[in-house]
């Protein structure tokens, strides 16, 4: 199975699966703090229609907090990611939250982009004005 992960604020393919939709339809503003999954009309969207179709797979979409909470466990590992990839990571404990993958199975999230992307987001983040951090 796969998971295709967006964040909240630019997840229009999610959006599409989520309501069962046969079309995508772009947003023409999104948003997000991860720069890269700023998307508002994937190119690619019926190659991951059909990814999902072909491996029964699922979508999900993630907050600005629920990726950065994971970049900051990522990176209190020693491995360091930019906050796009940990959207995986994010995604990946939503949907075991949520009981759609279930607790304890493998998984594999791809972790790309240097931790030095997007640094803006980590001073963001680590402000002493953000109460929702974890780390």
């Amino acid at each position: 199975m796969i998971a295709i992960v967006q964040a909240e604020g630019a997840s229009p393919f999610h959006q599409m699966i989520d309501q069962k939709m046969k079309e995508l339809i772009p947003d023409v503003s999104p948003y997000t703090r991860a720069s890269t999954l700023n998307i508002g009309n994937p190119p690619s969207w019926k190659k991951a229609q059909h990814a999902l179709k072909e491996t029964n797979g699922i979508t999900v979409s993630v907050s600005e907090i629920e990726f950065m909470n994971a970049k900051a466990i990522i990176d209190k590992r020693g491995i360091g990611c930019e906050p796009a990839s940990a959207a995986t990571v994010a995604g990946l404990k939503k949907l075991v939250d949520e009981k759609k993958i279930v607790k304890g199975e493998t998984a594999l999230c791809i972790l790309t982009g240097n931790i030095l992307k997007d640094t803006d987001a980590l001073k963001e983040y680590h402000s002493e004005d953000n109460m929702a951090a974890i780390y």
